[in-house]
């Protein structure tokens, strides 16, 4: 086990979870109207991942306009479309449409990590174990629609770095373990589900047990999800010692991974905002910041 005591980095992990994430839209923008930045790592799963990437670029409200302008629209979640061998969640439409409408402003995000590192987390289809890709300029879309291709509701594979994958959150939801091995002894992780833990469904798992039945590996990594998930629970209830944990959590949320009524959508990113705003005071308190 790595000595966490000899570190002093702090790292920001934003969970996945499709649209459950409107919640961390909002908290990550409460952090950018106060200008709270004091991380030195940041690490993005699936939803997660595009959520942070406007954080870095400090672009406020921007995952909010894309969650409630762009997810809503019946370009990106069509079932009927599904239904005639489109895709579920068309990540592809999305990109574009935020491309036109939302731009990324990839020279501040780039300016932003001269001095700070930024991991995105995928799943290998090869071996079913996580990769974490810190990207440039020329890969950071590329390596966001990767993370963020929930298998079945997105029907591509994309291949990074000469490997097949797919949605983060398979091999590590949150990887706050991944978050000590390099050198951070304290983190805060921004949660798309309530603190009670994740009811694993059985059916996701057989329909992904199903599609990835080629590759064996990815198998086993569906089949150790709640395992691993759990682990990483236990991880942040119970931190080595040196290690300090603050996990910002919605106390409900109104939104499921595919929703798309506004409304909910609406309350949960207020709800962010005020637990992000809350946040902040403990945040500093705990890690002793200036």
């Amino acid at each position: 086990m790595t000595d966490a005591r000899a570190f002093n980095k702090i790292a920001l992990i934003v969970e996945g979870g499709g649209m459950r994430g409107i919640f961390a839209a909002g908290v990550l923008d409460a952090f950018l109207e106060a200008r709270f930045d004091p991380f030195s790592t940041y690490f993005g799963v699936s939803s997660g991942a595009d959520n942070l990437s406007s954080y870095i670029a400090g672009q406020l409200h921007r995952n909010y306009r894309i969650y409630t302008e762009l997810c809503t629209h019946p370009e990106f979640l069509n079932l009927r479309k599904y239904l005639l061998g489109g895709h579920f969640l068309d990540l592809d439409w999305l990109w574009q449409a935020s491309m036109e409408a939302l731009p990324f402003n990839i020279r501040a995000a780039m300016d932003h990590l001269r001095d700070r590192e930024f991991y995105i987390v995928v799943t290998s289809l090869r071996s079913g174990k996580p990769m974490y890709l810190e990207p440039r300029a020329d890969t950071w879309d590329h390596y966001l629609k990767a993370s963020s291709s929930i298998p079945i509701m997105y029907r591509k594979v994309l291949d990074v770095e000469g490997q097949k994958v797919t949605d983060g959150g398979i091999s590590d939801s949150i990887p706050v373990q991944k978050a000590l091995e390099l050198g951070n002894s304290k983190m805060v992780v921004i949660r798309s589900r309530p603190l009670r833990g994740w009811r694993h469904s059985n059916f996701d798992a057989r329909i992904m047990r199903f599609a990835f039945r080629r590759f064996p590996e990815m198998v086993i990594a569906i089949n150790a999800m709640k395992e691993r998930y759990d682990a990483s629970l236990r991880f942040m209830k119970r931190p080595p010692s040196g290690v300090k944990i603050i996990q910002i959590a919605p106390e409900r949320l109104e939104t499921r991974r595919a929703h798309k009524d506004l409304a909910s959508l609406q309350l949960d990113y207020e709800h962010g905002l005020e637990v992000g705003r809350a946040s902040m005071k403990e945040i500093g308190s705990q890690f002793q910041l200036d």
